[in-house]
C-alpha cells in the first residue's frame, strides 16, 4: 500500500525550508521495484497546485543515502515531461533492521 506524506505549505517564499520529518514502513515494499517518490508543488490560493519537479529514488539504491546527512537530489520531469530544474534536499534515517533490508545481499558461495 502507498503511504503518503504531505508538508506544510510555505507561503510567500521562493527559497522554502520544510524541516519536517516523516516516518514510512518497508514492509511489504519490493526492494528490487519499489521506489520512493518526492514531489514538490507549488501552491496557489485561486489555481491549482503547479508541479515543480519530483525525484524518484529505487528501494534498491536508497542504501546509498541512509545515514549518510543532508544529500542535494536533482529533481526531474514528471510523467507528462514537464520541464523542470532544481534540487530537494533530504536526509534519510534508518534503524538497524530496516538499514539491513536496504542494503544489497551478497551471494556467499556454499
Amino acid at each position: 500500500k502507498d503511504q503518503v506524506f504531505k508538508t506544510q505549505i510555505q507561503k510567500k517564499t521562493l527559497n522554502p525550508v520544510w524541516d519536517e520529518s516523516f516516518a514510512f514502513s518497508l514492509a511489504g515494499v519490493d526492494r528490487q521495484f519499489g521506489e520512493l517518490e518526492l514531489i514538490c508543488m507549488d501552491w496557489d490560493l485561486l489555481t491549482a497546485p503547479d508541479f515543480m519537479g519530483q525525484v524518484r529514488i529505487p528501494v534498491s539504491k536508497l542504501h546509498k543515502f541512509v545515514n549518510r546527512g543532508p544529500v542535494l537530489l536533482p529533481v526531474d520531469t514528471n510523467d507528462a515531461g514537464e520541464e523542470v530544474c532544481g534540487y530537494i534536499e533530504v536526509e534519510f534515517f534508518a534503524d538497524p533492521p530496516a538499514l539491513d533490508y536496504l542494503m544489497p545481499k551478497r551471494l556467499t558461495p556454499t
